[in-house]
């Protein structure tokens, strides 16, 4: 071998040692060549997090497995030429998650709180011959049912959990002998067994069952009430003072706040509205929100006494489980949510700020509750419950829960979505979809 020729191949061995090290480098720091434009390119990443495991990702033309295991709960997919793709998250025995998402180079695209729902989903639980057409409250295996008809409420009571069906109890005919007045509500006393809270014309009670005893909580005309864990939340209406020669406004009105493990009143403050033009009300923390017969959304912070408005036409709203967002809808059907906290992570939201969502058939939806995540929400159609997202991103997938049903009704306490349809009354265990 010539001296010439080992010269040769000592400068081709350095060519090819400096081009494979560049090229190594720069694929280690995530560039990539593109051949739809014969360009290099930063490369980025998708993150996923979701209910279950086990799916595949279908993205362009790649696939790829979940990551997640018992210490990771999450999957990164690195080395993504920067571009738009279709996202599909694929399950057997669930529906098609999918998103339109853009890499960006050197940025991952986050997807947090994919649900991923079942094809068939089953009441966990069925009870049949169930008198009344409503549920007005749940407590643990117990439910109060209501007759509209007949102006009747019934008590079940389910613990066995083994029958598919009980014997109802018609606690109408008990409390009417105690109370002395016509019953307008009635909801279980969470702190205490066989004790209800009573609404009459005249004001509000505990009636307790065993000892037959009605002991008043607020005496006179309630217009709504509240019952969160221990905190009972009453909306009514101020007196107007004798000497007011104003006749034609509405009269002020207040919130009392009752602790029902202590028996007794522990807060009460004025609002700026009567109670008459109050739609709703609804208290987290020391904020009340308020929606008004006009379509007025309020906050109403009562600690500071400071009031700022979020909507102006809405027609309903409801409050997450993590009390930090708000969905309403105007009475157009736009549908909204706002949000109290920084949701920059999860929502692209910052504080104090609306932002709208892609819901679909809007005007038809009928009542909202918030999923247990506090990221989805349960939405009720005349013909249809179903679960959808909170999201800017697209599309907004809507997948269903259940498909006939007369009367619906959500625990967020028991994370139980109860149905009636013909007298057969449906368990469904939203948290476990």
């Amino acid at each position: 071998m010539s001296l010439n020729f080992r010269r040769f191949l000592f400068v081709l061995f350095v060519i090819i040692f400096a081009v494979a090290g560049t090229i190594i480098i720069y694929y280690t720091k995530g560039y990539r060549v593109d051949f739809s434009n014969f360009s290099i390119v930063k490369t980025g990443g998708v993150y996923i997090e979701s209910n279950v495991a086990g799916f595949q990702i279908d993205l362009g033309k790649n696939v790829y497995n979940d990551q997640s295991g018992l210490f990771k709960k999450s999957t990164l997919i690195s080395g993504i030429l920067p571009k738009k793709y279709i996202l599909t998250i694929k399950k057997d025995g669930y529906n098609d998650y999918e998103k339109n998402i853009e890499v960006l180079p050197s940025q991952v695209f986050r997807l947090f709180n994919v649900l991923l729902v079942p094809k068939t989903i089953t009441p966990y639980f069925s009870a049949t011959n169930i008198l009344g057409d409503s549920i007005v409250d749940t407590s643990g295996s117990k439910i109060i049912t209501f007759d509209k008809e007949k102006n009747i409420y019934y008590l079940y009571d389910f613990s066995s959990m083994s029958a598919t069906s009980s014997s109802p109890i018609n606690i109408t005919s008990k409390i009417s002998p105690i109370i002395k007045q016509k019953i307008v509500s009635v909801w279980f006393n969470p702190q205490k067994d066989n004790t209800f809270i009573v609404q009459t014309a005249k004001g509000l009670y505990q009636i307790d069952l065993t000892a037959k005893i009605a002991s008043p909580i607020q005496i006179g005309k309630i217009d709504s009430v509240s019952i969160q864990n221990n905190n009972l939340y009453a909306l009514l209406e101020n007196p107007i003072p004798k000497k007011s020669l104003n006749t034609t406004s509405s009269p002020p009105s207040k919130i009392i706040t009752y602790d029902l493990s202590l028996n007794s009143k522990v807060l009460e403050f004025n609002l700026p509205y009567g109670a008459s033009s109050i739609v709703k009300f609804a208290p987290i923390n020391n904020v009340v929100i308020l929606l008004l017969s006009d379509g007025a959304l309020y906050a109403y912070d009562f600690s500071g006494n400071q009031l700022y408005q979020i909507a102006h036409s809405a027609k309903m709203f409801s409050v997450s489980d993590d009390k930090n967002k708000i969905f309403f809808q105007d009475k157009d059907g736009k549908s909204f949510v706002y949000t109290f906290d920084d949701e920059k992570q999860f929502l692209d939201a910052s504080q104090n700020i609306s932002i709208g969502l892609k819901l679909i058939d809007t005007l038809n939806i009928d009542q909202v509750w918030w999923y247990p995540d506090s990221f989805h929400l349960i939405l009720e159609y005349p013909n249809k419950i179903t679960v959808a997202e909170v999201t800017q991103k697209n599309p907004n997938e809507n997948f269903t829960l259940v498909n006939s049903f007369d009367e619906a009704f959500y625990s967020s306490t028991n994370k139980i979505l109860y149905t009636i349809k013909s007298g057969t009354l449906n368990f469904w265990d939203i948290s476990k979809i």
